[in-house]
């Protein structure tokens, strides 16, 4: 399976696998967050402004349904989850230490 890797301002933050989900603290400003793709399409991007204390969840969705691999005509997609969801989203996630 092809795990897209997730970038903020350009730089890589992590592979997310099908499935999984990950949380990581950004210090306060604008990112662009984008994901991988694997043909020479642009990335999806959003670009989303982090104030202290705020929190938000991005979705990673592809154009194909089942097994992913590294195939050009599978595109991935950032979006940004409903507020709503958040308390859901994030219940289930463990605080592993400070990534450096």
């Amino acid at each position: 399976m092809f795990a897209p890797m997730i970038y903020a301002n350009g730089k890589p933050v992590a592979n997310i696998s099908q499935g999984t989900a990950f949380y990581r603290d950004f210090t306060p400003g604008t990112y662009v967050f984008g994901v991988q793709n694997c043909s020479a399409a642009p990335q999806s991007y959003q670009t989303i402004p982090l104030t202290s204390g705020n929190q938000v969840a991005l979705q990673i969705q592809s154009d194909q349904n089942g097994p992913l691999d590294c195939n050009p005509s599978v595109v991935f997609y950032i979006n940004l989850a409903p507020a709503e969801l958040l308390s859901d989203l994030f219940a289930p996630l463990l605080y592993l230490g400070q990534n450096e």
